[in-house]
């Protein structure tokens, strides 16, 4: 901002106050286009960040009900090589010709909620509305890490399956040891699950 002298020299009291009167009120329409600006740029960040986190939310929350979908297949399905191990153990052979395991991952991102960190968007959303997104990308985190505790317990049941498709050929010292990797997988998904249920929830009540 300029501030320029007067084109000619002060000679009155009343001339004075004039030029200051005009300086002050340059500076005051000054200030204030520069907070209004300002203000409007910091509102700007705000919107863009609040939809983005909205939109990465939406997309969360499909991901995660398709895989509660999904988990539920698998349940059944290691359930059943459950059954199918227990046969084996207690008559020597089972009719069953093969086993496939598997397992279902979700990906729900923080892409959005980490950008509006870094840019400071955060600051300018009220507090209310900041604590919610945080409790949401909270539990999505909980429910990441526990996928990864889930995701190794199926590994590890998926050993003895890679090569021996054929369940009457596996050799019977660690047919009692799959079974508890079977267990320990069932009970990593039941986990698994319920925090993947209670996400669904949050994402659909703060997204309504």
């Amino acid at each position: 901002m300029d501030i320029h002298p007067p084109m000619k020299p002060v000679e009155t009291l009343k001339e004075f106050g004039m030029h200051l009167f005009i300086v002050t009120l340059g500076i005051v329409i000054a200030l204030s286009l520069e907070g209004l600006l300002e203000w409007r740029h910091h509102r700007q960040l705000a919107e863009e960040a609040r939809s983005n986190i909205i939109s990465e939310m939406r997309d969360n929350e499909k991901g995660v009900s398709d895989f509660l979908k999904a988990v539920q297949g698998n349940q059944k399905i290691y359930m059943a090589v459950l059954g199918v191990i227990q046969e084996i153990i207690t008559h020597g052979k089972t009719n069953t010709t093969s086993i496939q395991l598997g397992m279902t991952l979700a990906e729900p991102g923080n892409t959005s909620w980490t950008a509006a960190q870094t840019v400071g968007a955060l600051e300018f959303i009220p507090y209310a509305e900041v604590k919610e997104y945080a409790g949401v990308y909270q539990l999505q985190d909980e429910f990441l890490r526990l996928q990864t505790r889930t995701e190794d317990s199926v590994v590890s049941a998926l050993a003895m399956f890679a090569e021996n498709k054929d369940p009457n050929s596996l050799p019977r010292a660690g047919l009692e040891v799959e079974r508890d990797r079977i267990l320990n997988s069932l009970t990593a998904m039941t986990a698994e699950s319920q925090i993947a249920e209670a996400l669904e929830k949050t994402y659909k009540e703060v997204l309504k």
